[in-house]
């Protein structure tokens, strides 16, 4: 799974000095939250956004529902308060 995994990544753009960082860290966090086939969840939908340029509501959403803390890692990242990232 993770050949593929990392094949996909280097496919939307991410370098292999980007995939093997970002299997580890969404790794331990698909752990983290249960296992099963949030790895490749949250890969495929980080692989949207890479592709897209930018983060949409519903790939937000979509990666929420994974258990991930998007909004909040979001906020903290951008100094901004949930309620107005959302309205952006």
């Amino acid at each position: 799974e993770l050949v593929e995994l990392s094949t996909f990544m280097k496919g939307v753009g991410f370098s292999i000095g980007e995939v093997i960082p970002l299997l580890k860290t969404f790794g331990d966090a698909a752990a983290a939250l249960g296992g099963g086939d949030k790895l490749s969840r949250i890969l495929f939908q980080i692989g949207q956004i890479r592709s897209n340029m930018r983060a949409t509501g519903e790939d937000m959403k979509t990666l929420a529902a994974t258990g991930l803390p998007v909004w909040d890692i979001l906020a903290e990242q951008l100094k901004k308060p949930i309620a107005v990232i959302r309205e952006e």
